[in-house]
């Protein structure tokens, strides 16, 4: 099971017992910036995480081991990401103006 809070602390929890197994950061920012994470879902096959944050960036990552994929940046300035479709080849990103 995973979960994750505003500051885009991702957990992953073993559904067995409760352990947290582990847990990775889906802000990859250089500089020291608070970013909310803002959206998350699994890909179709339940294999990658997709993240999104209020900068309107995309994250795909391997959640078992928390290694980040790819990354997608938006444009901050335009709209957050609050919902993501991951069609059969792209990702439409869904925001709102800020």
């Amino acid at each position: 099971m995973l979960t994750a809070d505003a500051c885009a602390l991702v957990c992953v929890w073993s559904i067995i017992n409760g352990d947290k197994l582990m847990e990775f950061n889906a802000n990859l920012s250089a500089e020291y910036v608070e970013r909310e994470l803002t959206a998350m879902r699994f890909d179709m096959t339940y294999r990658r995480l997709v993240t999104a944050l209020n900068d309107g960036s995309l994250s795909i990552w391997n959640f078992n081991n928390g290694n980040c994929l790819r990354q997608v940046y938006g444009h901050p300035a335009l709209f957050s990401v609050c919902a993501t479709l991951l069609l059969r080849f792209s990702t439409l990103r869904l925001g709102a103006s800020a």
